[in-house]
């Protein structure tokens, strides 16, 4: 078991783009103006009847851009943690492997299994 940092390093890539998306998901949908100090004061546009629970954009200030980092960190850690996995297990050669024992055909009893008919099948 070796260690290849090319899937760890994907993942952290993964993951501070997440949290980029999520805190642009944030501004656009609402705002980010939790407390002060107010960095942008973007004016609020409301969507029409159907969708008049939904605002584009809004106040954003410090804590509301922290708080949507902070909202998207366990799902940034959860791509580190996988990628971690990834680089230290290699699962495309855990995969040959399975496939090399190929577990299904020993199965015992197989071949009475091939000749019986389902009541489900088909064919007469």
């Amino acid at each position: 078991m070796t260690f290849r940092p090319a899937p760890l390093r994907a993942a952290a890539v993964l993951a501070v783009v997440f949290i980029a998306a999520r805190v642009v998901y944030r501004v656009l949908f609402n705002g980010a103006g939790i407390g002060e100090p107010l960095l942008l004061n973007l004016p609020a546009v409301r969507l029409p009847a159907p969708y008049a629970h939904v605002v584009f954009l809004g106040p954003v200030s410090g804590p509301g851009l922290w708080a949507a980092v902070v909202s998207a960190l366990p799902i940034a850690g959860m791509f580190l943690a996988f990628g971690l996995l990834n680089a230290w297990v290699d699962v495309a050669r855990g995969f040959v492997h399975l496939a090399a024992a190929a577990p299904c055909r020993a199965w015992p009893g197989r071949s009475w299994w091939r000749g019986r008919r389902s009541r489900h099948s088909l064919t007469p």
